[in-house]
């Protein structure tokens, strides 16, 4: 073979190379694009190769064209399939919608810090929304979520909740919580908290812990977090309940690393499934990385029954009788655990429900802040028969003004 025959071929045995390692590089680019704070291998591998992606091999054309051709594909690749979870999503770049259910810690303003915080991490859009209400319990955080009717599927949850239930039934409320919010946002990916209020791993908190297990759920352990802060309690909460500034920036934090590791985890699993594609020469597709889960049966089957059947009945279906009363009639038996909706006004506050005439229930509460307060709370613990009349009489007009309307777990018409 003359000389220039092989300066010919070493020369286009070079450029491929070049080629080969420029696709390597722009690979390992898009996949730390998303995330910060990766491996230093792919940091390196970003500064090492940074030059080689700033210009075009001179006068060899077919080179260059296949170049091109190649990094299209590797870049069509990072289109999602429409399976991806939350972690999965942030991993390949593409915006996520976060849900926050809980009580008045679920309510603070640590929860937009951490969706600030997911958008400038990822460089993504975070679409927050929080249906947290004050001094509400997970069976609150069940209806509310029922009765959220904005037609999106959230992608990642947050649910905050055990400082205000009673240990009594609290697993099976909590459970079906979860249960709704997994089916309703087609099996998102759902951090539950272990709130710091409780200073210890409570029979509640151990409730959340096995429920999570059970379901594959993320935990944001803020116990943990505020008793190895190297502040002492009182430094991070006023009240002994809710969290301070500091506080509140620990409990951002916590959920800040839930994510960031799944979020790498994710990312280890993308890379491994390209790398994999790519040495076997087949293309690489979307479906393989996104997992769909399927919801596993209830732990407590019998404690979460009653809430497979649900009934609202707004305030609108009531006839305002007086500037105090409502009053519904049911001209069919129907039977169901029965709960009301409404909102606790600043001051002393007293609702009664009479059923036909006869009292059947009444609650007295004083509301110490000076902001009225939704409430959603169980009335009856079993499953009673409603049938003729139902009055619901407060103690003053702007309390029934905040009356909302009842509702119904374990809900069924009777014959």
């Amino acid at each position: 073979m003359k000389k220039s025959g092989k300066r010919t071929l070493l020369i286009v045995v070079l450029l491929l190379a070049i080629v080969a390692v420029t696709a390597a590089a722009w690979i390992g680019l898009h996949l730390v694009r998303h995330e910060k704070r990766q491996n230093s291998d792919l940091e390196a591998l970003q500064n090492q190769v940074g030059s080689l992606l700033s210009g075009e091999p001179d006068g060899k054309s077919e080179i260059v064209s296949a170049r091109e051709e190649f990094l299209r594909e590797i870049d069509s690749i990072f289109i999602s399939g429409g399976s991806l979870n939350a972690y999965q999503k942030l991993a390949c770049g593409e915006d996520i919608r976060f849900l926050v259910v809980g009580d008045s810690i679920g309510a603070m303003e640590w929860t937009n810090d951490v969706a600030a915080w997911v958008e400038e991490n990822y460089l993504v859009h975070c679409t927050i929304k929080n249906i947290s209400l004050g001094g509400n319990t997970s069976y609150s955080g069940y209806v509310s979520e029922k009765l959220l009717d904005d037609g999106i599927a959230y992608d990642l949850v947050l649910v905050c909740y055990g400082q205000n239930d009673a240990p009594k039934g609290f697993a099976a409320d909590y459970e079906a919580l979860i249960r709704e919010v997994l089916t309703k946002n087609n099996m998102p990916c759902v951090i539950s908290v272990l709130e710091s209020s409780q200073r210890e791993y409570t029979e509640k908190m151990q409730d959340i812990g096995r429920i999570a297990e059970h379901y594959n759920l993320k935990l944001a352990d803020t116990i943990e977090a505020f008793e190895t802060s190297g502040y002492s309690y009182e430094a991070l909460s006023a009240d002994g309940v809710h969290p301070n500034g500091i506080g509140q920036g620990i409990y951002a934090e916590t959920v800040k690393e839930v994510i960031r590791s799944s979020v790498a985890e994710a990312f280890a699993g993308k890379r491994r499934l390209i790398s994999e594609a790519m040495q076997k020469g087949r293309a690489y597709s979307p479906e393989d990385y996104g997992v769909r889960s399927v919801l596993p049966e209830p732990m407590d089957q019998e404690g979460v029954a009653p809430f497979e059947c649900f009934r609202y009945v707004p305030s609108a279906d009531f006839q305002r009788i007086s500037d105090t009363e409502w009053v519904i009639h049911f001209d069919h038996p129907l039977v169901g655990i029965l709960g009301i909706n409404r909102s606790r006004c600043p001051g002393e506050n007293l609702f009664e429900i009479y059923r036909n005439d006869e009292l059947y229930y009444s609650e007295e509460d004083y509301l110490s802040i000076g902001y009225y307060l939704m409430k959603i709370s169980k009335v009856s613990e079993t499953a009673e028969t409603f049938t003729g009349d139902l009055r619901v009489k407060f103690l003053q007009k702007d309390h029934a003004d905040n009356f909302f309307g009842i509702l119904f777990t374990d809900y069924e018409e009777a014959d």
